[in-house]
């Protein structure tokens, strides 16, 4: 029996063994993880995703939005929010965010005293990796974290300020949603094809296939600065801070261009 006792202790050192020797050299925020080893070139974006835009009306459809099944995951203890912010070690246990916080962030965030509704959080802001691999000779753009924002005074929050509810692993919303859509048999989690009914994607597919539209509001820099966050120089008005977007869009097109091309 006591044989019996240290084979199953010594299978269980070996696997978490391996499975932390395997998680070595990967970024454990990835759904789909590349070695470090193999990475070229990489760079963090962060985007900003406007719910009622045309295009990303399909996230936000009547009775459907992608915030309300957010909201509903947390709830249930399906899924973790997390405090604001995203590094090598951010988005782990120690972020974790409070249960009391997370209440706390629902009613601040709407000054009439009741409960932000999912309606009222129109804004997802995404962080990102754009990489190289140069195994596979390609770019891969890896989502890595999903924020709640809500806009300022919208259902009574604070003036000019935008409030942001919390952060997300998108490796445990791209699970979540897969989850969801399954279970409901395919009536909520789900991108509105407003072309076919029939042809609807759990919401996971939908941002694989980069079904949504966004601007880039932040890019690595020494600064660490979005986009015209001083409000003051050469990105001080909303538009310039749109055209800087777009040139940065253009930028990282033209370099993953000249890869091929060179």
């Amino acid at each position: 029996m006591k044989s019996v006792k240290l084979i199953f202790v010594a299978v269980f050192i070996l696997t978490s063994f391996a499975t932390s020797i395997a998680q070595v050299g990967y970024n454990p925020l990835s759904v789909r993880p590349i070695l470090e080893d193999d990475i070229m070139y990489r760079k963090r974006v962060e985007r900003r995703i406007n719910l009622k835009e045309k295009q990303n009306l399909p996230f936000f459809a009547q009775d459907r939005l992608i915030t309300l099944i957010i909201l509903d995951g947390v709830a249930a203890g399906e899924i973790t929010p997390y405090n604001e912010g995203i590094g090598a070690d951010s988005l782990v246990p120690k972020y974790v965010m409070k249960p009391e916080d997370w209440k706390k962030n629902i009613l601040d965030s709407n000054t009439t005293g009741s409960a932000i509704e999912p309606k009222d959080i129109t804004i997802l802001d995404i962080t990102e990796d754009y990489i190289f691999d140069k195994r596979r000779s390609r770019m891969y753009i890896d989502i890595l974290s999903v924020k709640l924002v809500v806009l300022p005074n919208a259902a009574g929050g604070g003036a000019g300020v935008l409030s942001v509810l919390a952060q997300f692993r998108y490796k445990d919303l791209h699970e979540y949603f897969k989850k969801v859509y399954a279970r409901s048999n395919q009536t909520q989690a789900f991108w509105f094809n407003p072309k076919n009914d029939r042809r609807k994607l759990c919401y996971s597919d939908a941002f694989d296939l980069r079904l949504f539209s966004s601007r880039i509001i932040k890019i690595s820099s020494p600064a660490d600065e979005k986009i015209g966050e001083e409000r003051t120089g050469e990105y001080a008005t909303s538009l310039k801070q749109l055209y800087r977007s777009q040139e940065i869009e253009y930028e990282l097109m033209e370099y993953e261009h000249n890869l091929w091309e060179f």
